[in-house]
């Protein structure tokens, strides 16, 4: 053990004994009242001359409180909501016009993005499309996933065609993308 922790120990080893010894029979202190200095002002009022304190009471009296309205833990119901109204609507029929179809369904969203295009040992020039990290090759005429028919590769677009809204949607692809003179 290292001398300094020696020290330590005994020190507080002689501590612990002295106050063991002393504990119920020490020297209580006493209570002495301070009187500030005469001309030095005070914190509450300041170079007044200091004043008695009243004593404290025996006991305080008992508070008036009024019951509580409600149960402030329990959960707060929301009211309840009025049934609807249900308005009879004169029917208005014009016996010329025809029931209108609903329109078509708009066409989904596109989620195929240009990947690239390259060309082949034979001279032919490939243009590919990405979804979901499957490449596909694209050829005018072909039939992608979600209905959409290949109507047009162009050096600067792809056009997809929709046939049940004829919806016409153009695939951009960059300048860079260009390969070859033909293109």
């Amino acid at each position: 053990m290292r001398p300094s922790l020696k020290w330590a120990l005994a020190g507080s080893v002689c501590l612990t004994v002295g106050v063991w010894l002393l504990g119920p029979n020490a020297p209580t202190a006493q209570v002495v009242e301070a009187t500030p200095v005469r001309g030095a002002p005070g914190p509450l009022n300041p170079g007044a001359a200091p004043t008695a304190m009243a004593p404290l009471p025996a006991h305080w009296p008992a508070l008036a409180v009024s019951a509580a309205q409600r149960d402030v833990f329990a959960a707060v119901q929301p009211p309840a909501t009025p049934a609807p109204k249900v308005v009879a609507q004169a029917a208005v029929v014009n016996q010329t016009s025809a029931q209108v179809p609903p329109p078509p369904p708009p066409a989904p969203a596109v989620s195929y993005r240009f990947l690239g295009r390259m060309r082949t040992p034979e001279g032919q020039v490939l243009t590919l499309l990405q979804r979901d990290d499957k490449p596909v090759t694209l050829s005018v005429g072909l039939v992608l996933d979600d209905g959409y028919v290949v109507q047009a590769i162009e050096p600067l677009a792809v056009r997809l065609f929709y046939p049940p809204t004829a919806t016409v949607v153009e695939l951009p692809t960059p300048a860079s993308a260009e390969t070859g003179s033909g293109w």
